[in-house]
């Protein structure tokens, strides 16, 4: 894995790309259930989110993404992410892959890579 770059040295925290506010309910899918919380920020790379229950470090799982479309549908998108981090109520995944390119994650996902462009627009 590449080096992380830090945004914040007080905390220790060390992130890879920009964070964006997200406030949607989310699934989060592995060992044969889907527990249930809130995203708190998503990134290309990365989502953090709210989340009670306890989960397996390094554990591999889909994240379900429940947004709105233009027309205000309820959409579903899934992608593949790893448990890089859990305290307390919070935790943090790794997309895999991220999304970027021509990844096969932006093609799953296209109204969370539009939500991205969006906020790296500036808008």
């Amino acid at each position: 894995m590449a080096p992380y770059k830090s945004d914040d040295s007080k905390s220790g925290e060390r992130r890879r790309g920009s964070r964006y506010a997200l406030q949607v309910r989310a699934g989060v899918s592995g060992g044969g259930k889907t527990l249930w919380g809130t995203i708190g920020n998503v990134s290309r790379t990365g989502v953090a989110l709210s989340l009670k229950q306890q989960l397996r470090p390094n554990q591999s799982v889909t994240i379900l993404f429940n947004l709105r479309s233009a027309d205000g549908r309820e959409v579903t998108e899934s992608l593949s992410a790893k448990l890089v981090w859990q305290l307390g109520g919070k935790a943090g995944f790794e997309l895999e892959p991220p999304l970027k390119g021509r990844s096969q994650a932006m093609m799953k996902a296209p109204y969370l890579n539009a939500y991205l462009i969006e906020k790296e627009s500036g808008r």
